[in-house]
């Protein structure tokens, strides 16, 4: 991870200022008509959020309209950003790919590749290989070429070999908040335009992508055809996500992950994503996700891997996904996920490609609690299937259709 991405980001310092949204704050408007920023691209946004934000914060109204997004909209701190609902729409625009030429290192801003007329100046990228993935991938922007030469905003933060199939792809997340605190994002569309965009890893983008930032809302945005994630907040604290969606997205619908702490999704959906709608990635602790439909993904409907500890999933309507309705990794010792509660869940139908149960508990954790749930299983599919090495958990009132004695597996 890059030396900068290390330095210290302190979500809960006493010397914050306080920022409420009720104050009189300036406001910019962008798009069509007579708005204050003309034009429907990332730059007209972007120059309207570094204003308001130079101001101390304040508020940025898109009109409707199609945005052509040639880099991330990077959201700042004390910054809201509106939407005029599903007229407003953020859509990437097409891809655009080279092979490096020469060898990449750590911390370096330049790159050689063989076709460096392709970009230009503003172009978001990703520079990666075959020998790097998720957190090793570098997301930048480009800011000035110098004979065949390109320099990035950002310095590279692993070493990239052109002898290891490196590349530059104009891949970034529609929107990233990025260290910082107290944004919010509302009503509008994200369209990742996925015919003409390879996939981005979720630990260094989605639709919508946060990473070390804190306080962060978004609301009422719904992310579709996105090669990636849905929604991904990595290394986060306090993120809420609330009446959103993510659909057709070919990776997670929602992607908390790296020791995000008490965060919240409600109120949302992903619906026919190519991996999971919901996946608990790293260490996320404390965090609720409640009211929310996971529904015919591709994967499961709601994955927890490991370390993944006191988090609250109530009221989730869970069912037609390929894999099981809710599904553990198993995980090695001192990996385990514990003190996850499933109550007042409805599961029906899932497992239908390749998933083993409607919920899969494996990987050793404890306190795991099943409270009041609504199970309706496919034939010779169980309802609950515990693997061999898991403790006790707790199974309170809930409610298996069909019942019979192969409703629950128990292997330990």
């Amino acid at each position: 991870m890059r030396t900068d991405e290390m330095r210290d980001f302190d979500c809960e310092s006493s010397d914050i200022p306080p920022f409420t949204w009720e104050q009189d704050l300036p406001e910019v408007s962008v798009g069509g008509g007579n708005c204050d920023i003309p034009g429907f691209s990332n730059l007209q946004i972007q120059a309207a959020v570094e204003r308001v934000a130079a101001l101390g914060g304040g508020i940025v109204r898109l009109s409707p309209g199609v945005f052509k997004m040639r880099d991330s909209l990077h959201l700042r701190t004390n910054v809201l950003v509106r939407g005029a609902g599903p007229e407003t729409v953020l859509k990437k625009e097409p891809m655009k790919k080279s092979r490096l030429i020469a060898f990449m290192g750590y911390g370096h801003r330049a790159f050689d590749v063989a076709e460096p007329d392709l970009f230009e100046p503003g172009d978001g990228v990703l520079v990666s290989s075959a020998a790097t993935g998720g957190f090793l991938d570098t997301v930048a922007t480009l800011v000035r070429k110098e004979g065949a030469t390109w320099i990035m905003d950002r310095p590279a933060c692993m070493d990239y070999s052109n002898s290891q199939a490196g590349c530059v792809r104009t891949l970034f997340p529609l929107v990233e908040a990025s260290q910082v605190r107290n944004a919010v994002l509302e009503d509008l569309v994200l369209d990742g335009n996925s015919s003409e965009n390879e996939m981005l890893n979720g630990c260094r983008g989605g639709a919508f992508y946060a990473y070390r930032s804190c306080g962060v809302i978004v609301r009422k945005v719904n992310a579709v055809n996105f090669s990636g994630d849905g929604f991904s907040f990595q290394t986060c604290k306090d993120v809420q996500i609330d009446s959103c969606s993510a659909e057709s997205c070919s990776g997670h619908g929602f992607h908390p992950g790296s020791g995000s702490a008490r965060c919240a999704v409600r109120r949302s959906s992903a619906r026919k994503c190519g991996e999971c709608g919901l996946f608990y990635c790293l260490k996320v602790r404390d965090t609720v996700v409640e009211d929310c439909v996971f529904e015919g993904n591709r994967s499961h409907g709601l994955l927890v891997w490991a370390r993944d500890d006191d988090n609250t999933n109530r009221k989730l309507t869970i069912r037609h996904n390929g894999g099981c309705g809710i599904s553990f990794m198993d995980t090695p010792p001192g990996q385990e996920s514990s003190r996850q509660t499933f109550e007042e869940c409805v599961l029906e139908e899932n497992a239908a490609r390749d998933g083993n149960a409607e919920i899969f508990l494996i990987g050793g954790g404890s306190g795991i609690r099943l409270i009041r749930n609504k199970i309706v299983r496919r034939p010779g599919i169980p309802a609950i299937l515990v693997a061999r090495g898991m403790p006790r958990f707790e199974n309170v009132m809930n409610e298996i259709t069909p019942a019979g004695p192969d409703a629950i597996v128990n292997q330990t």
